[in-house]
């Protein structure tokens, strides 16, 4: 296994998967964190963020797979801090079913509804026509939410919460209604930050460089 190789197991190892980075150390160290969406494209019918790393791999994809019923959510959004601040522009709201499988995307914008507020969303139900393929949620279904940093490609743990702020259950209905759904997001995100690695990144690049040096001294 070459230093790259290597490199890139141990990066995967710390729970972020780099996306689109070149491998060669500043491109690389300033990627880091950043999404990538060149090549963005609609969440595969097969995708389950049943891990850290699958959820942190939503970053690299800009839409879910559509299908012709769905339920509407929407609400208030604050961080989970003493003063409840709000979650501004910037981040977007992803919503997934019982199965851990992506069927909802929402991108917190100004000027509606703004600062603080998401939603309308569509949660797109599973598509009973196609019996082997998990398109979306079913009725019934727990939903969990994510939220993320857009520029950062930072996932953050989320849960749906009542007006004392505690959390609560919030389940799917393919009836195209409107269902009012507030969200408390943590303030840690589930990879580290991107400063952190580029200092792995920059560490294991100079080792791999001082390790060439060595054999070509002892040539």
């Amino acid at each position: 296994m070459g230093i790259i190789e290597k490199l890139e197991t141990m990066v995967r190892g710390t729970g972020t998967l780099v996306r689109g980075a070149a491998y060669t150390g500043v491109a690389l160290a300033s990627s880091l964190g950043m999404t990538y969406r060149a090549n963005a494209e609609t969440i595969p019918a097969d995708f389950f963020a049943t891990t850290d790393a699958k959820k942190i791999e939503l970053a690299d994809y800009d839409s879910v797979v559509t299908t012709s019923n769905w339920g509407n959510y929407y609400g208030n959004i604050k961080w989970d801090d003493p003063t409840k601040t709000s979650v501004t522009v910037g981040y977007r709201v992803w919503g997934l079913d019982d199965d851990k499988k992506p069927c909802s995307l929402y991108d917190i914008a100004s000027p509606s509804p703004g600062v603080g507020k998401w939603g309308l969303s569509h949660f797109y139900e599973d598509d009973s026509t196609t019996l082997n393929t998990d398109e979306g949620a079913n009725n019934g279904d727990v939903i969990i939410p994510l939220v993320e940093e857009i520029s950062t490609g930072k996932m953050y743990n989320a849960w749906f919460v009542d007006a004392s702020y505690n959390p609560i259950s919030i389940t799917f209905s393919g009836d195209k209604l409107s269902h009012k759904a507030d969200i408390l997001v943590d303030t840690n995100p589930i990879i580290p930050e991107p400063s952190g690695l580029a200092l792995i990144i920059t560490s294991a690049l100079t080792a791999g460089a001082g390790l060439g040096i060595r054999r070509r001294l002892r040539k």
